[in-house]
């Protein structure tokens, strides 16, 4: 359970981080019930693939 939460909070804060910077960086992911769920399940590589689908399908 400690390992799940510890994932779901490293790619909810990854989600904000790419939020946070996306006035720096261009990039930016919208914060939404599917970006969070995504980001809060599958952690980390679950905001890594939501950044790769966004620049494929823009």
């Amino acid at each position: 359970m400690r390992r799940w939460v510890r994932s779901a909070a490293g790619g909810i804060g990854a989600l904000l981080l790419v939020d946070a910077l996306g006035g720096f960086t261009g990039v930016s992911m919208a914060l939404n019930p599917f970006t969070l769920t995504t980001c809060g399940v599958f952690g980390v590589p679950g905001t890594v693939t939501l950044l790769v689908l966004k620049a494929v399908f823009g």
